[in-house]
């Protein structure tokens, strides 16, 4: 661990970061999702948060919650655009009828942004997440008992667009 952070502090004069907080509001085909990313101008990590919601579970309404924590390092930043890593790490909350799961679930991303003006930026992320698990459901009768164990995966690509505003 110490070898990770003398590497990260030797990278220091080298990068380039983004020296604004920012807003951000991101939708892909299962979530939509609003984040905030506080600027610490002495560390080239920034620690950023989400909250939304989503709907990859069994049900199709977006009425699942997430919060998600993210380490964002800004890998190369020009005047228009630039490039940068995520690893970010949550709780899903799933709301539905037959089940009420929380699941953790933890993903790393590679994201483009495009400056539109100094305050305004465009954002594309890929990336992969993982988290599962297993819950049982069971139907009771009066003549017999059905028990079956069913599993809860979010999807493992993600892909999502966004906008951000820099103050």
């Amino acid at each position: 661990m110490r070898y990770i952070y003398f590497l990260i502090l030797c990278l220091v004069p080298f990068l380039d970061c983004m020296a604004q907080n920012q807003l951000s509001v991101e939708l892909s085909p299962n979530k939509f999702a609003v984040g905030y990313q506080y600027n610490n101008f002495n560390f080239p990590i920034k620690p950023k948060i989400k909250i939304g919601v989503s709907n990859q579970d069994i049900d199709t309404g977006f009425n699942d919650i997430f919060i998600n924590a993210s380490a964002k390092m800004q890998l190369r930043n020009r005047k228009n655009f630039g490039f940068y890593s995520q690893i970010h790490s949550g709780i899903y909350i799933a709301n539905n009828a037959q089940y009420h799961q929380n699941l953790i679930f933890w993903g790393s991303d590679f994201g483009f942004n495009y400056n539109i003006t100094n305050e305004h930026q465009l954002f594309i992320e890929i990336g992969y997440q993982s988290g599962k698990k297993y819950y049982i459901e069971s139907y009771h009768n009066q003549y017999f008992t059905a028990i079956s164990i069913e599993k809860l995966v979010l999807s493992p690509i993600n892909l999502s667009v966004g906008y951000c505003i820099n103050f």
